[in-house]
């Protein structure tokens, strides 16, 4: 799809899963999610379950907490893992139907790979707009 089709959400500051749930709910036309940070050894049962009810999604996840909470539902066509930031938003340009929303609301901490979440939502922004 034609990548400026699609509208590009982020909360950044989602360090847990049940942020993360309801950002999907409250961002309109949510057709990608895109997860991972730190892995601080959360419970991120909620998230697997509903990852596994809602195909609905296509859902990215990078870093340590996606590996993670890919390994818990690997095998589902509608999930993958890849390593960073830049390549998610890239998958996301190429797989986001035209009229869907990207949701970058990553349920876990930016530590060790950004500042903080104020500097991963940055970066996620310049990701955004570069052609």
């Amino acid at each position: 799809p034609d990548s400026s089709s699609i509208s590009m959400a982020t909360i950044s500051i989602s360090t847990i899963p049940e942020a993360t749930l309801q950002a999907i709910g409250s961002i309109p036309n949510v057709k990608t999610v895109l997860i991972g940070g730190m892995d601080r050894h959360i419970d991120y049962d909620i998230l697997i379950d509903f990852i596994k009810a809602h195909g609905e999604y296509f859902y990215i996840t990078s870093y340590e907490s996606g590996k993670r909470i890919y390994e818990s539902v690997s095998g589902l066509p509608y999930c993958t893992w890849v390593p960073d930031l830049a390549v998610s938003v890239a998958l996301a340009r190429r797989e986001t139907p035209a009229g869907g929303a990207v949701l970058f609301s990553p349920a876990a901490a930016s530590y060790g790979y950004f500042k903080n979440f104020e500097e991963r939502g940055d970066v996620y922004k310049r990701l955004v707009t570069e052609t």
